[in-house]
């Protein structure tokens, strides 16, 4: 019983990282990627904006599907988007980074909260 919760602890911690580290980087995101502090933030607001505009449906689509495997999917696709935030060039590529796990956000907390 005790591995699940951890798996899930861990889970959270990494999907909240993915969400809020960004902020207190704000100012060393926007110097290695070459954009004033302000154009920076916009990539919280695109994360912010993704989730509430489309999470609910994301959610409901995503409610017949199997959980464990969706679950799982969710993440890979948070590990892969963070890897890809790493690696980003510019704030287009970082943009993208952002969008891919704030559609999945809302997925993982309903599957989270069901478990």
């Amino acid at each position: 019983m005790l591995l699940p919760i951890l798996l899930l602890s861990a889970a959270g911690f990494t999907v909240l990282t993915t969400e809020f580290v960004i902020v207190g980087l704000l100012p060393a995101v926007a110097r290695d990627l070459d954009v004033s502090v302000s154009q920076a933030g916009l990539l919280v607001t695109l994360f912010a904006f993704t989730v509430a505009a489309f999470g609910p449906f994301l959610t409901a689509y995503f409610s017949r599907f199997e959980r464990k495997r969706l679950f799982i999917s969710i993440l890979i696709l948070f590990g892969l988007a963070n890897a890809l935030a790493a690696l980003a060039p510019d704030i287009a590529v970082m943009g993208v980074a952002r969008l891919i796990p704030a559609l999945g956000l809302p997925v993982f907390w309903a599957l989270a909260s069901e478990t």
